[in-house]
């Protein structure tokens, strides 16, 4: 039996899985048992989800309803949802069926003047310092007409947040190039033939169509024709299950963001309802950073109310402010306790940290015990209570192992206006004649720079080369701002 799992008065977005037509049920399994995992993969050797390695040789695997042979057709950072067991040790499983379905995919028509945000067929995407690049280093190697694709979920305000984009062609190649887009219907023109999806427009009078489609009713478009102006030519349209369907009994496990919000012990994650109870374990993490649009991993089993009973919980990214930034070299390491050293940082490696080296072509899934001293690192990390980094992604790139370059971001604090410095994690920063400064990507001057900032409030971003001890000469400083 299914259960519906929101309450009425929830305000919920769309989610990162969507499966058109046929919902995949298993048996109802306990603690350890058969259950339904949905979250990004964050390794390879196997699969790794959700703190889990997975043994994935007998699993069958789709993408986007196709299947594929192995694996290798899924990239870090995709949402997947993986159907199989956990073992007792609660680290590793066994998965049966692998399925990834992209929220997003098709033509970009705009690019954000915020340098972290775009447009794919008309509707906006934010992206963050956690978002996974593949194609591409940075947003700004985007231009109008690339072909993209978007794994990721719809926040509390209906935005999608990127975790993953990937560019896959330079420009539409007809027969070859898919569009794919998921979404509420906000408008509809049966006599025309014609809805709207948001600010796209699709014409589905040659569309081979599941059900006739209705206002507010959650479909799942495809086509393989150029987008013409604000309209798209359906190929197929079908009705899609907007979550992940889930059985009383089931183990569940998600990662995801705060969809919705009543309290630190009732929420959503991606549309499934969440509680929380005085077992709940919250692992580097505690119940006041919950709230909409924090990024969260959750784990339990599914009560007869279609509640996911939360056993543990770990705040990924409470906001995306939240987020501090370290590149440098690598000066200790502790496998036993699973934490190094970059600029005086100790940081922490859990499960779910994605550890990734990359080549101008290839990436390859990480160990911190592949890691070494003097590894050049790029760090998104999430500060402690205990003043320690929780690593959320590491980055060695073997073309920059010998680089230079440092890299800080994070609270503002020790500020000295008139000498202009200030301390970013334990770092002081210097700045003088040479500096570039800026406020949300537009150039200032120093005076201008420190006037706006605010101790232990302000999010600076501080970039150089010259380190002496615990001190960096800036050659850019960047306040920054961000939405959540």
């Amino acid at each position: 039996m299914k259960f519906k799992r929101l309450m009425p008065l929830l305000v919920l977005s769309s989610s990162l899985w969507i499966t058109a037509c046929v919902e995949t049920q298993l048996a109802e399994g306990g603690i350890g048992g058969t259950g339904i995992s949905v979250g990004p993969i964050t390794g390879f050797g196997s699969i790794i989800q959700n703190g889990v390695r997975y043994d994935v040789s007998q699993a069958r695997f789709t993408r986007d309803g196709v299947a594929v042979p192995d694996q290798s057709y899924y990239r870090v950072g995709e949402i997947i949802k993986i159907q199989g067991s956990i073992n007792p040790d609660g680290i590793t499983g066994q998965a049966t069926q692998v399925d990834y379905g992209s929220l997003l995919q098709g033509q970009m028509t705009a690019l954000g003047n915020d340098g972290k945000s775009l447009y794919v067929l008309n509707q906006l995407v934010r992206t963050d310092s956690l978002t996974l690049l593949h194609g591409i280093k940075t947003l700004s190697e985007l231009a109008v007409g690339n072909i993209v694709q978007i794994s990721g979920a719809r926040d509390a305000q209906g935005v999608i947040r990127a975790n993953s984009l990937t560019r896959q062609q330079t420009s539409f190649i007809a027969g070859k190039s898919s569009q794919l887009i998921a979404g509420r219907v906000t408008a509809l023109n049966p006599a025309a033939q014609t809805l709207t999806l948001n600010d796209l427009s699709i014409d589905y009078s040659q569309a081979s169509l599941s059900s006739l489609p209705a206002v507010n009713s959650y479909i799942q478009v495809k086509s393989q024709q150029a987008l013409q102006g604000t309209v798209l030519k359906a190929e197929s349209l079908v009705t899609a299950t907007e979550f992940v369907q889930f059985n009383a009994g089931e183990q569940a496990e998600i990662a995801g963001l705060v969809t919705a919000f009543i309290s630190t012990s009732r929420f959503a994650i991606n549309g499934q309802l969440v509680v929380t109870t005085a077992n709940t374990e919250f692992e580097n993490s505690t119940p006041a950073e919950l709230k909409l649009n924090a990024l969260v991993e959750a784990e339990g089993q599914i009560n007869p109310q279609g509640e996911l009973v939360a056993e543990e919980i770990s705040v990924r990214q409470a906001s995306t402010t939240q987020t501090r930034e370290l590149e440098g070299k690598m000066t200790e390491i502790n496998d036993s306790t699973s934490t190094f050293k970059v600029l005086g940082n100790t940081l922490l490696v859990d499960a779910s940290t994605i550890i990734l080296q990359k080549t101008e072509d290839h990436e390859t899934s990480l160990r911190l015990t592949d890691l070494h001293l003097h590894d050049h690192l790029e760090i998104k990390a999430r500060q402690l209570n205990d003043g320690r980094l929780l690593a959320l992604r590491i980055e060695r790139d073997l073309e920059d192992l010998s680089s230079p370059d440092i890299e800080v971001k994070g609270v503002a604090q020790q500020i000295n206006r008139t000498q202009g410095s200030l301390a970013i994690l334990g770092i002081t920063i210097t700045s003088d004649q040479d500096t570039e400064f800026e406020i949300n990507s537009s150039e200032v001057g120093q005076a201008e720079f420190f006037a706006a900032l605010m101790e232990g409030q302000s999010i600076v971003k501080a970039e150089g080369t010259r380190l002496t001890n615990t001190s960096l000469q800036a050659d850019t400083l960047e306040l920054e701002t961000e939405d959540d």
